[in-house]
């Protein structure tokens, strides 16, 4: 949502040029996770057969559907992300039935205050004008062609991100995109590669860690565990995805 409006591609335009990227990194992803835990999928079922089916409120799944479809409509004709979001949750609040305190009481506070933390620290890097240094040194390293670019300044986007994690990375990188070459195409490399880049280390992405908090002592994955199966499911997708880009670009 960060680099549809910084850059001000719609939202169609966004999803026609990455679909194929993202389904392609999906299946290489799913591969390497098959791969990596053959010998657990082997074992019994994760999940017991006796575990009832979880109950479903069929008012409130009618009503999410229906605000989903609404706010998907609201992406393709232009309208603000933000504001077309925080429309569909205010109706979903309203007619819900559900007491607010209820909802606001599952936000964990914890991960928004870290990741809150994270764009501080970005910005005071910015206006201290230390990004600025990091780009004018770095910028030689990143070429001059659109394809020297796209894997260049993905491989530092890919390091930075285990820095700072992926969303700060790019409120930082996004006074360096304009000025590189087919702003339009390293927007969209961008969304790609800081988002596979959060699957290499658990610090690199806000996902990470909400899900491996949710997951309590079944969610205690080492670091080096982590990193060893995160590399193939990171710089595999990665790599293809980017060259499916690319083409992409050329038959344009």
């Amino acid at each position: 949502m960060l680099i549809g409006t910084l850059s001000h591609i719609s939202y169609g335009r966004f999803a026609a040029a990455l679909i194929l990227p993202a389904l392609l990194s999906l299946a290489c992803v799913l591969a390497v996770l098959l791969v990596a835990f053959r010998r657990e999928l082997r074992g019994p079922p994760l999940v017991s057969k006796d575990v009832p089916p979880p109950k479903v409120r069929r008012s409130s799944a009618i009503l999410c559907l229906a605000v989903l479809t609404l706010i998907l409509g609201g992406f393709l004709l232009g309208y603000s992300l933000a504001w077309t979001a925080l429309f569909g949750a205010a109706l979903l609040a309203i007619f819900s039935r559900v007491p607010p305190r209820d909802l606001l009481g599952r936000v964990d506070g914890s991960l928004l205050l870290f990741f809150a933390g994270l764009f501080v620290v970005t910005h005071g890097v910015a206006q201290a004008g230390i990004a600025e240094r990091i780009h004018a040194g770095l910028a030689p390293f990143f070429g001059t062609t659109a394809g020297q670019q796209v894997f260049r300044f993905g491989l530092f986007t890919v390091a930075a991100c285990q820095l700072v994690s992926n969303v700060p990375f790019v409120l930082l990188a996004a006074e360096w995109v304009p000025k590189l070459t087919d702003p339009q195409l390293q927007w969209l490399a961008l969304a790609l590669v800081s988002t596979l880049a959060g699957n290499l280390t658990p610090v690199a992405s806000v996902a990470n860690l909400i899900v491996l908090e949710s997951a309590g002592e079944k969610g205690r994955i080492g670091f080096w565990r982590f990193l060893s199966v995160g590399a193939f499911c990171t710089f595999l997708p990665l790599v293809l995805a980017l060259v499916c880009l690319l083409a992409e670009s050329h038959l344009k």
